[in-house]
This record gives C-alpha cells, sequence and structure tokens, in this order.
C-alpha cells in the first residue's frame, strides 16, 4: 500500500514514523524542508538561531524505509500527487500543509512572519541592527515573541498593536492580564483596540490614526487557508474560510482514502501542535483499520493543557478556567518541547 504524506508538521511527521515501521506500507512524505521543526518554539530563534539544534529532526531520521520528497506541490487529484518534476500515485493520502500568515499590508518592506524556524531566522539576522521592533497581533505567537524579545534583546524597544481589548483573548483574563503586566514591566508598550492599516517608510500608522515608528515589523494577526493545490476537487470539501471539511474520523468530505490532520482540516479548535499531533495518531489508526477492513475511531476534540513561554523561564499554563503563572509553566514548556522532541527522533 501506498501513502503518501503532504507537510512532514507535527501530522505529518507523526504518521510517517509510525507507519514507515509496516513492512506493507510504502512511506512518501513531501515537504519543502529536509527536517521536522518543533513548532511551538521557533519564536526563540529570533532571538538565538542556534538554537534550531535543538528543535529540528532530520526527516531521514523519521522515514528510514520510505521515501522524502523535497519539492513545491503543484497539484492534487484523487488518484495522484504532483510536484514540479514528478507525479505520485497513492492509496491512501495524508493532507497536513497547514496554514498561511498572510500580511494585510500593501508597504511589506520589512514586514515579516512566522513561518517557520527559516522564516525565524531571517528576522533574527534581521532584527540584529535594529532598534524598534513593532509587533502586530496580541495573540499567542505575538505574545511569545514579545516576551522573547522584552527578556532576551533587552535593548530593542518592543511596541504590540492588538484589535482586542486585551493579549491573548481567547484565553482566560487572568492569563491576559498576567501576560500583559509582564511585558509591560520588561518595558513593552501595548496599544489595543487598533489595527494597522499602512505601512509607509518605517511609519505604522492604525485605522485610529496612530503613528508608531519601527525598523522592523512582525506580523501575527490572523490566519489563511489556500489549499491552492485542490482547486480541480469541489467546492463541498471548503469550508466559507478554506478549510477543508473532514468527518469524525478526520476523512476528507467525501473521500475515504483522503485524511486531513492539523491547522488546514477544519476541526473547531485551538490550532496547536498538541492537536495535530494527536489528529496524526488517530490517522494511522484509521489508516490500519481501513487496510483490515475493520471500523474506523473517531476524534474528539476538547480543551487541553496550553503552555504560554514568556521569555526562559517564565509563562503560563492554562487548562480551562484554570490559571498558572511564573516559573513553573517556563519549566514545564521546555519539558515539553524535550519530551515531544524524543518522540520524533
Amino acid at each position: 500500500m501506498k501513502l503518501v504524506i503532504l507537510g512532514g508538521g507535527f501530522c505529518g511527521a507523526i504518521i510517517a514514523k509510525k507507519l514507515d515501521k509496516r513492512q506493507d506500507v510504502d512511506v512518501i512524505l513531501i515537504d519543502k524542508k529536509l527536517y521536522f521543526e518543533y513548532a511551538p518554539s521557533i519564536y526563540k530563534l529570533i532571538s538565538d538561531s542556534e538554537y534550531l539544534n535543538k528543535i529540528t529532526v532530520p526527516f531521514e531520521k523519521i522515514v528510514k524505509q520510505g521515501k522524502v520528497i523535497v519539492n513545491q506541490l503543484t497539484n492534487l487529484t484523487d488518484q495522484y500527487v504532483e510536484t514540479t518534476n514528478e507525479k505520485i500515485p497513492y492509496d491512501y493520502l495524508v493532507i497536513s500543509t497547514g496554514i498561511e500568515y498572510p500580511i494585510f499590508l500593501d508597504n511589506q518592506e520589512n514586514v515579516f512572519t512566522l513561518k517557520s524556524s527559516i522564516s525565524a531566522i531571517q528576522i533574527n539576522e534581521k532584527i540584529v541592527n535594529t532598534k524598534h521592533v513593532l509587533i502586530i497581533g496580541g495573540g499567542l505567537i505575538g505574545t511569545e515573541i514579545a516576551g522573547e524579545l522584552v527578556t532576551k534583546m533587552k535593548d530593542r524597544h518592543v511596541t504590540i498593536v492588538h484589535s482586542k481589548d486585551r493579549l491573548i483573548e481567547r484565553n482566560p483574563a487572568k492569563a491576559s492580564c498576567y501576560a500583559q503586566k509582564f511585558l509591560e514591566k520588561k518595558g513593552a508598550k501595548i496599544i489595543f483596540n487598533e489595527e494597522i492599516i499602512r505601512h509607509e517608510d518605517r511609519i505604522f500608522i492604525s485605522n485610529k490614526g496612530s503613528k508608531i515608528e519601527a525598523d522592523i515589523a512582525i506580523w501575527c494577526a490572523g490566519i489563511r487557508w489556500s489549499p491552492d493545490y485542490l482547486n480541480g476537487f469541489d467546492p463541498q470539501i471548503f469550508t466559507n474560510k478554506g478549510a477543508l471539511k473532514v468527518n469524525e474520523h478526520l476523512q476528507l468530505h467525501g473521500f475515504e482514502n483522503i485524511f486531513v490532520g492539523g491547522d488546514v482540516c477544519s476541526v473547531s479548535e485551538e490550532k496547536t501542535a498538541q492537536n495535530a499531533r494527536i489528529h496524526g495518531i488517530i490517522i494511522v489508526k484509521n489508516i490500519c483499520k481501513l487496510m483490515m477492513n475493520k471500523r474506523n475511531i473517531s476524534y474528539k476534540p476538547k480543551k487541553r493543557i496550553m503552555v504560554i513561554g514568556l521569555g526562559a523561564w517564565s509563562g503560563i499554563l492554562i487548562y480551562e478556567k484554570i490559571v498558572i503563572t511564573g516559573i513553573v509553566p517556563g519549566i514545564l514548556k521546555y519539558i515539553v518541547q524535550w519530551i515531544t522532541m524524543r518522540r520524533y527522533e
């Protein structure tokens, strides 16, 4: 049986690792890079590019019997996958290509997004010679980047512009309050209820007329589902926002042999690495069950523990309405990273 996996993130990599061990499965993993990366910690590369060695695992250590293809995906049908230079038929397919982080500015000079370790290192190289840093968006990613900068690059002037009335607003107010106090105590300036709509020669202008001077901006405001390689499929497989519709078994709407996991799928939950990994485990079990003509199991989204890092040794742990702040969550975040990396090696 030939299994093609699109995307080697938390979902795709765990599927590849587990099914590559089977003699009756021919695994082909397609990704733009040569390695798995621990996405929850890539923001740390902004202050320390050498941290890359701690959060990456070469795909050759994950896929030992199968094949890894480093290439750009160009087209996908219900029978084959196409890259820039080859066409690959499949029996089963997993789509775990993630999401995009668009920048909604006409002038995008010195405006970056944190998409991957590569983009994080690009920000690191740029930020070395800057003094004023603007973070656009105070959600999870923006808050963690700010925490990294105010604790490890203390000579930078950090400003956050957030469209909501508090940071990480989908979480309990206690977590938002702690993040705000932590960042402001370290010197960050936070502007709430405003959106950056224009950039003119190092001046970023908000919808309320505020003008913020910055040498570099890091855009952390919003996501977009854009699986353009699926243009040949029935539009019914997409939600209104562009995510891929899945059933309770994580199968693509209308397809028994195509599974979808990670951020690109339509499951209503926080888009986290932890959830993506669990998607992968469910998909592995269901592919094996289909091969044995057994009944699939269902994925049930639920609230999970979330740890937000603020610098090296501080953080916020959130589970439903429980919020723990300080050094314990900071240490726990590092421990979770270490354990997870061992699972993928």
